[in-house]
């Protein structure tokens, strides 16, 4: 959710076509039964200011602005002036010399107790809106030694309360804090997007990653694009971020707007029994439902890989095809 300069494209949606070869198998999710606290054993509760320079929120762990109840998440973004619990003037963050922010919100992330490679995620969510609100549900890539842009980000949703009508699906990756972005912004109309809950979805392949809304197929990207030299940020394990940012991206906020909520019902998240190079890690510790049957196939492939390689040995790669839509990161 790190921000960029839009070049945005609209694209109608057309309807989804899920692999009919995927065998999919729940691995993780959570349905937020529970009133009161997040499941502490699936997230992590972020406070003081974590990211987005630009944005105005400070985040919490209070009820007030992070919760369950009737069965799901509320996040709640209120105007009330709070105090940075880890301020210190002689710092050398912003993170850290600023004091004071103007509103308060919450954010969860999966860090360290659940990441995958490879899968299907599903959020039912609803977004209320309001000026200066910018709800997102994405993913940071867990690369050793990568920081942000190059450990990869994977946006499923973002919105804006300027543009009242889309939805956002991005990527980004790279090895620099200007680096290059693809994505692609899907019109709605405000009356559906803004009415009740709905489902934002993406499935990532080794090939490729997709974005749905309600369903509905709106984007897909070639991974094999997003290649640098030897590294592809999306072929590493990413965890889960679900927040409520005021202000940044968004236009700035009108504090007599607040309060605002943005609600998730569930979040579910797949792997295909039928592809062996997905996996998963809950605390740290690595697990797969890859079938004994795909391993063997991924090896086969694998082999007649290797024998095609050395047969053509020096041969050019294609030309990538163009690309859909660039961001570039802001701040």
């Amino acid at each position: 959710m790190n921000r960029r300069i839009i070049l945005p494209l609209i694209l109608l949606l057309s309807a989804s076509v899920h692999s009919a070869q995927a065998d999919w198998q729940l691995i993780w999710s959570d349905e937020f039964k529970k009133r009161g606290a997040v499941d502490p054993k699936k997230w992590n509760v972020e406070t003081d200011f974590v990211r987005n320079e630009k944005a105005k929120q400070i985040y919490t762990d209070r009820p007030e602005n992070i919760t369950q109840k009737d069965g799901r998440l509320v996040l709640t973004a209120r105007t009330e002036r709070r105090r940075n619990g880890r301020y210190d003037p002689d710092g050398h963050s912003w993170l850290v010399t600023r004091e004071y922010a103007d509103y308060t919100s919450g954010s969860v992330n999966s860090a360290g107790k659940f990441s995958f490679k490879y899968g299907r995620v599903v959020i039912r969510a609803a977004i209320e809106r309001g000026r200066g609100v910018w709800p997102a549900l994405w993913l940071i890539g867990r690369s050793p030694g990568k920081t942000w842009p190059q450990c990869g980000e994977i946006d499923i949703l973002e919105y804006i309360s300027q543009d009242a009508d889309r939805v956002h699906g991005t990527l980004h990756w790279d090895n620099s804090y200007a680096g290059p972005g693809k994505g692609r912004t899907v019109s709605w109309p405000a009356a559906n997007l803004l009415r009740g809950f709905h489902e934002y979805e993406m499935i990532w392949t080794p090939e490729k990653i997709e974005f749905f809304y309600d369903g509905r197929q709106y984007y897909s990207f070639e991974i094999a694009r997003a290649q640098t030299g030897d590294y592809n940020a999306f072929r590493n394990p990413f965890h889960l971020i679900l927040n409520l940012a005021i202000g940044g991206w968004a236009e700035n906020p009108d504090p007599k707007d607040y309060p605002r909520t943005f609600q998730i019902d569930y979040v579910r998240v797949y792997q295909d029994k039928n592809q062996s190079e997905s996996e998963y890690y809950i605390d740290g510790q690595r697990k797969s439902v890859a079938s004994s049957s795909a391993h063997a196939r991924q090896r086969k492939s694998q082999s007649r890989a290797n024998s095609k390689g050395r047969q053509r040995k020096g041969a050019k790669t294609p030309d990538q095809p163009a690309e859909e839509t660039e961001r570039k990161a802001s701040d």
